[in-house]
């Protein structure tokens, strides 16, 4: 029984972990001029480490989440990001603004499902108590 559990777990944790792997690769290829560098992979990474972390404490609501949260972000940022002036540099340079988007909104994801999934361990204490 206990085996059998801990495959599902694990088997979840991996469908999640290839479902953001996936993303990542869509947000990479379909969009080449958003310049926003690494940050891609820097998101997968961090978002692969929650979702590491989920699978281990069983925090389903949380991978789910991070999914959401990494496309979701993405697409905030194309469509909400724009190209900002510098003037901290030397040179004339203009950035954009996306990946501070795509950051946000994805934290805002990751902490929604920690809450989600909170309130609803909460709950199902609550109904075994009585």
């Amino acid at each position: 029984m206990q085996k059998n559990m801990l495959k599902k777990q694990l088997f979840i944790g991996i469908s999640f972990s290839v479902l953001l792997s996936l993303f990542y690769l869509l947000s990479i290829h379909t969009f080449q001029s958003h310049r926003m560098g690494d940050w891609h992979f820097v998101l997968l990474v961090f978002g692969l480490i929650v979702i590491t972390i989920a699978t281990i404490i069983r925090s389903y609501k949380v991978m789910i989440a991070t999914n959401l949260g990494y496309i979701i972000g993405f697409a905030f940022a194309i469509v909400f990001g724009r190209d900002t002036f510098d003037p901290t540099l030397n040179y004339p340079h203009s950035m954009h603004n996306g990946w501070h988007i795509w950051t946000v909104s994805y934290l805002a994801f990751i902490v929604a499902g920690i809450v989600v999934e909170k309130i609803f361990k909460m709950f199902r204490k609550k109904k075994q108590v009585i």
